[in-house]
């Protein structure tokens, strides 16, 4: 049987701060319209904003950590959350942010979402055939998460943001086997907050297609882009028109 153990933020408790693992390739507008987002629709709702990795010249009022790999990307992430959950000026409970993660609509809470269990999502990946290169740190987990005994594990994948307790996501990396393969999504049964949570929509849009089908459809106020969407795509104008004025975290006369 299938173990759920994320927990709840405690009533009372301080306000979670904000966590971007961000590597700069080539534009840092992303950033910039995510924190746009979260600044007008989860006011009040977030301490500290941290970036972590590199830190585009326009930010302030935020908090920066030095952290890369060159090993992939699910490494780097690995590397950049360790040094999160071991640095003792992180809150004790903290969201993980990607740079191009936009909210859409205002929320009064932090969510969790899944895309069900990872034994359909990873079968459903390889009748698509995703690569085996992407999908290999999640099986790795899933397998790992499954000897833990916490079952078929739902999958954290879909590209919206992840509440975590600090403390407890460190014991979870500390045990977590050195050189194993890592989705640190799928650590969410051991470290993560507001318990299952929600199946929704994956939120990635890379095309007009996508955004038709998908923006008003997904059950969640989240969207997301690649590169290229963003830049010269429909749902890159939608995140633009939708957050045209500067937030607390820009420095007005640079960009």
């Amino acid at each position: 049987m299938t173990q759920r153990k994320g927990g709840a933020v405690p009533r009372g408790a301080a306000p979670p701060d904000l966590v971007y693992t961000y590597k700069h390739s080539g534009s840092s507008e992303e950033l910039r319209y995510s924190l746009r987002s979260v600044c007008k629709n989860a006011d009040g709702l977030f301490g500290k904003v941290w970036l972590v990795g590199d830190c585009p010249s326009w930010a302030v009022g935020v908090e920066h950590l030095r952290a890369s790999s060159p090993y992939g990307r699910a490494e780097d992430v690995r590397v950049k959350v360790a040094k999160v959950v071991n640095h003792p000026g992180v809150a004790d409970t903290f969201v993980l942010m990607n740079d191009d993660f936009f909210l859409t609509e205002p929320i009064t809470q932090w969510l969790a979402w899944h895309q069900g269990p990872a034994s359909e999502f990873l079968q459903r990946q390889r009748e698509r055939g995703a690569s085996r290169v992407w999908m290999r740190p999640m099986q790795h987990t899933a397998d790992w998460m499954a000897a833990q005994g916490y079952g078929d594990i739902l999958v954290r994948q879909g590209h919206r943001p992840v509440l975590w307790d600090k403390a407890r996501l460190r014991e979870a990396l500390n045990q977590y086997p050195p050189g194993r393969p890592l989705d640190v999504l799928g650590l969410f049964d051991l470290a993560g907050l507001n318990d299952t949570g929600k199946r929704g929509g994956n939120s990635k849009i890379t095309s007009a297609e996508m955004f038709h089908r998908k923006v008003g459809k997904l059950g969640h106020p989240w969207i997301s882009t690649s590169d290229a969407e963003f830049a010269t795509g429909i749902t890159g104008k939608y995140v633009r028109d939708m957050f045209p004025e500067p937030c607390r975290y820009e420095e007005a006369d640079r960009g």
